[in-house]
């Protein structure tokens, strides 16, 4: 996908501070020789590049790998202690962790800059992949770890350092399950031969060997720190989380409140703990934290990961924990490892991974887990969502209103009021503002669309806007009404003669998404880019004007 995507805006490109951004590949910062790593690679790839485009054959040769891998590390965890194994894996967590956060720091610094290109800000684009393929890996197997569970085993007792064909198969298994959900997902949801995600680019020479491909796209948002961050709440919302509906459900599911387990894993990310820790001296530790409405045995109780909550999401058939940050007992949410002996693991980058995760989730919204039925807590995640979405449509209203002077601002406006009642519902445009100086007219369409954790949250997102009568068609058809009886909405909104209309799907996240659809009607952007693009920032692919695309009515 790297390679895949041209990328557009105008931006200031100043050699010393793109020299201070330096970096090198993700495989020299954690010690591993990029070339050892490409010996490896070969051996499940082969040795030459490779393009395939037919979806079902990739599907096939990915899912063998997959199956390869997870026979190798079921021999893996027979024949080691499993507080062995799993230490094992804590410790390339630990690294890779931190190199990833110290990372997304200096990216999202490149954001703020708007420092969009060079070699410098490709192989930080390269390192967060890895990363993200590295800490996928790493979890599910040691989730899987509690299920294949091997004590006082002496092989391979003594070796508890860097396991480096470890890793690199712990890799190379995150690597391919993301691109086999990408094109699975592709698949399953039945978009077309060479619709979105449809075939695989084989390079095992390079520093990540397997890339899934779907056509070219331009896109205009900056890709150094995607996702919804921040740009929809407010610091303050934090402090109350505990007055909010997900805190009011948090502590009646788990006993205490939201922002005390907060407090929890912030104060032992700051503790010396040890690497295997008692049940008793667990619960002293937590006792002696000292955290209003806490006890070890709450703790202990509630937020432990451990073989039996973990094979609750076995699903028919598998041996093998497969999904990634969708289960409810997953390491992400509950980073305190329950061994058979009776010993808990955990150190301080998972207790910061899974504090992070759960203050994301509480600010930007999402699905925290996935359960059916919802219980109590995902519905109050789902009423975040709908706050959100609301919110997302205020902010672009008052962006417009920072630019403009309006004669019609209105919000939810149904098109009956416009056209009467129809046999097709119409729906309602999420925002309608008209500028009388511009002679401008914006039609939006306003989405929340949660963070994408995994890849099937990928596809998803590209499902929910254009499947069979989803976001896209509604939204469309819509517009066509517009366009088709233009005159009905020029004498609802007082306007006589011709004028420019704008009409936008605004979404609250950027998506790897072309600007326009097929015939340059409905334009896609998202919140962070929504005022570059009313003020004509967008840069045309050729270099030499703007796109400010608008339609004559």
């Amino acid at each position: 996908m790297l390679k895949k995507i041209k990328r557009l805006l105008n931006f200031q490109n100043n050699e010393d501070e793109i020299m201070l951004f330096g970096t090198r590949s993700l495989w020299y910062e954690i010690g591993v020789n990029p070339e050892v790593a490409k010996k490896y690679f070969t051996e499940y790839f082969g040795e030459e590049e490779r393009k395939i485009r037919n979806r079902k054959e990739v599907i096939e040769i990915l899912d063998e790998i997959i199956k390869e891998i997870q026979l190798k590390m079921k021999a893996r965890m027979e024949k080691t202690d499993a507080e062995i194994f799993i230490n094992q894996l804590q410790n390339m967590f630990t690294k890779i962790y931190q190199i990833y956060i110290e990372q997304k720091t200096v990216r999202a610094n490149l954001k703020l800059r708007n420092i969009r290109d060079g070699e410098a800000l490709e192989i930080y684009e390269i390192n967060k992949q890895i990363s993200k393929c590295l800490i996928d890996g790493i979890s599910v197997w040691i989730e899987n770890a509690l299920l294949y569970q091997s004590f006082n085993i002496k092989e391979n007792n003594h070796n508890e350092g860097f396991d480096i064909e470890l890793l690199i198969d712990v890799y190379i298994y995150g690597v391919v399950s993301m691109n086999f959900s990408l094109l699975h997902m592709s698949e399953f949801k039945q978009f077309g031969t060479q619709e979105f995600f449809y075939g695989l680019d084989i390079t095992p020479q390079q520093d990540i060997p397997i890339q899934a491909f779907r056509d070219d796209l331009i896109i205009y948002h900056n890709p150094m720190i995607t996702g919804n961050q921040s740009n929809l709440f407010s610091d303050e919302e934090f402090k109350n989380a505990n007055s909010m509906e997900i805190g009011v459900q948090f502590k009646k599911k788990h006993g205490i409140s939201f922002l005390s387990y907060m407090a929890v894993l912030y104060s032992l990310s700051k503790y010396n703990l040890k690497k295997y820790i008692t049940k008793d001296e667990f619960i002293k530790i937590i006792d002696d934290l000292g955290i209003e409405g806490v006890t070890g045995e709450i703790i202990y109780n509630k937020f432990l990961l451990t073989k039996e909550n973990v094979a609750t999401h076995l699903k028919s058939n598998d041996d093998y924990i497969w999904t990634v940050e969708t289960n409810e007992n997953r390491l992400s949410l509950k980073p305190f490892i329950h061994i058979n002996s009776g010993n808990i693991m955990t150190n301080r980058e998972l207790l910061d991974r899974s504090m992070n995760t759960w203050i994301s989730y509480l600010l930007n919204g999402g699905s925290i887990y996935v359960k059916n039925p919802q219980d109590e807590l995902l519905k109050a995640f789902q009423f975040r969502n709908e706050q959100l979405g609301e919110r997302l449509v205020e902010l672009l209203r008052n962006i417009l209103r920072e630019n403009y002077n309006s004669t019609f601002d209105e919000i939810e406006v149904p098109y009956s009021m416009i056209w009467g009642k129809r046999e097709i519902n119409y729906g309602d445009f999420d925002l309608m503002f008209y500028s009388k100086e511009a002679k401008e007219l914006f039609l939006i369409e306003a989405k929340y669309i949660c963070d994408s954790l995994n890849a099937a949250g990928m596809v998803s997102d590209y499902d929910k806007m254009f499947r069979d009568k989803g976001y896209y068609f509604k939204c469309r058809r819509r517009y066509e009404l517009v366009i088709n009886e233009s005159e009905a909405l020029k004498e609802f909104i007082g306007v006589e003669g011709e004028i420019n209309v704008h009409f936008l799907f605004v979404t609250s996240k950027p998506l790897d998404i072309e600007l326009q659809d097929k015939d340059d009607v409905v334009t896609f952007i998202s919140l962070e880019m929504f005022e570059s693009y009313i003020s004509g920032k967008y840069e045309s692919e050729d270099g030499k004007g703007f796109v400010r695309p608008t339609y004559k009515v």
